[in-house]
């Protein structure tokens, strides 16, 4: 019969394990439309943005998110919309970022 695991060890491969997770939850994240300044989202009217920007779910606990700033930047040339965003239920900083449709 194999000795059981210390408590110690036990709670360490579940940190690595939780750790490993957020990695990969941010790297998604940022791959997703609105997740980098490469590939932000488009949309209306500035109006829209933050409401869309509550509507996300926390990538970590799937909780709801506050909008903290809404900064217009350029970057590489183009004009965005930068969110920046705390988890209700976590706390973590997230950012989201929009374009304007041009309507001609």
């Amino acid at each position: 019969m194999a000795k059981p695991k210390r408590a110690r060890t036990v709670r360490r491969a579940v940190d690595s394990d939780v750790r490993k997770f957020r990695e990969h939850a941010v790297k998604v994240y940022a791959f997703e439309a609105g997740g980098s300044p490469a590939k932000p989202i488009v949309i209306g009217g500035a109006s829209q943005i933050e409401a869309d920007a509550e509507g996300l779910a926390c990538p970590f606990c799937r909780a709801t998110m506050r909008v903290s700033a809404h900064d217009a930047i350029e970057e590489e040339g183009r004009r965005l919309r930068r969110v920046s965003l705390i988890c209700r239920g976590c706390h973590t900083p997230w950012q989201r970022f929009y374009t304007l449709a041009v309507l001609n």
